[in-house]
């Protein structure tokens, strides 16, 4: 129940304003970035199941983007 209600709160629809989900989503990913020793200039994204992470991650492996 947890999980839902975060998730439900970072799906926002945030088309061309300043919404807080997209701070937030932000400083997640820096912390996930900081804990598993990416570098500073690492980015990611949070999604909402595993079809579409698939679909994102094939295109970036095939680039070279993932270590």
């Amino acid at each position: 129940m947890i999980a839902d209600m975060i998730g439900a709160g970072l799906n926002t629809n945030c088309g061309g304003r300043n919404h807080i989900g997209i701070d937030i989503e932000n400083q997640i990913v820096r912390w996930i970035g900081q804990t598993v020793g990416y570098p500073q200039y690492a980015s990611g994204v949070f999604v909402t199941g595993s079809s579409i992470a698939n679909f994102m991650a094939a295109p970036a492996t095939g680039r070279g983007c993932a270590a």
